[in-house]
C-alpha cells in the first residue's frame, strides 16, 4: 500500500501559473461529476442513512478562503447538533452507539481520480 500526499497549496500554485480560470473550470467540472455520483447513491450500505439521501444540492463551487484565485468544490452537510459532518461521510466513521464502522462515500476522491482538465 502506498501513500500519496498532495500539497495543500497546489490549487493556489496552479492558479498563479495558469490563471484562476483553470481552477474555476476544473472545480465546475468536478462539481457536476460529484453531483451525478452523489445523486446515484454510490454507497450501498443499509445502515448508512445518508447513502439513500440525495446530497447533490449540498455541493457548490466556492473560492478558497484567503486565496482569491483558487476555487474549490465544497460538500456541506450538517449533523444533528449542527456540526459539519461532511468529512465523516466522505471518509467513513465509527458509530460507537451501534458498535460498527460505516463506510465512506469517497465521492470526491473518485472524481479527483477521473477528472481531466
Amino acid at each position: 500500500m502506498g501513500r500519496v500526499t498532495i500539497k495543500p497549496r497546489i490549487g493556489r500554485d496552479i492558479a498563479l501559473m495558469f490563471g484562476p480560470e483553470i481552477t474555476l473550470e476544473a472545480a465546475e467540472k468536478a462539481a457536476v461529476m460529484v453531483k451525478a455520483q452523489m445523486g446515484a447513491g454510490t454507497v450501498n450500505d443499509r445502515n448508512h442513512a445518508v447513502a439513500r439521501a440525495d446530497l447533490s444540492d449540498r455541493i457548490d463551487v466556492s473560492i478558497r478562503p484567503g486565496h482569491a484565485q483558487d476555487h474549490q468544490v465544497v460538500l456541506s452537510v450538517k449533523g444533528r447538533e449542527g456540526t459539519e459532518i461532511a468529512s465523516a461521510l466522505e471518509f467513513g466513521y465509527v458509530n460507537n452507539r451501534a458498535g460498527r464502522r460505516l463506510a465512506g462515500m469517497h465521492s470526491m476522491r473518485n472524481v479527483a481520480a477521473r477528472l481531466k482538465v
